[in-house]
């Protein structure tokens, strides 16, 4: 779903997540899931990093039913969605989530405290649409 708007790495990583994030294709309970890290450009023009998790397909599987949408708060990071996890997936849903600037892997501009990053979660909504 996302993969068409992942683009190429953008240089090295501002910062390590706060919790680990599982990657590639993973369990969680009973439910095989895949995660997928992409890009994206911001309203400013720098990249942010974020991550999409989803129940695997497989067979009578179908499309998640929803996207839950995590936004880390104003020191967190997309981390933050792991948490999320344990519940929406074995619902059929997927779990999506990003970086801000300056936060976690994405471009280490300064946050505006809302000026800009209201913004850039209407792009990443739109992404998920």
């Amino acid at each position: 779903m996302f993969s068409h708007f992942a683009k190429q790495t953008f240089g090295p990583k501002p910062s390590a997540p706060q919790q680990a994030i599982p990657q590639g294709r993973f369990e969680q309970g009973l439910v095989a899931c895949s995660h997928e890290e992409f890009s994206f450009t911001s309203c400013r023009n720098a990249p942010l990093v974020g991550s999409f998790f989803r129940p695997s397909a497989g067979p009578g599987s179908s499309e998640p039913i929803g996207i839950l949408v995590i936004v880390p708060g104003n020191s967190g990071d997309r981390s933050a969605s792991v948490t999320f996890l344990e519940r929406a997936l074995p619902l059929g849903m997927a779990v999506a989530s990003f970086d801000y600037n300056g936060r976690g892997m994405s471009e280490p501009l300064p946050l505006s405290y809302g000026l800009f990053e209201h913004r850039d979660l209407a792009l990443f909504v739109d992404l998920a649409d």
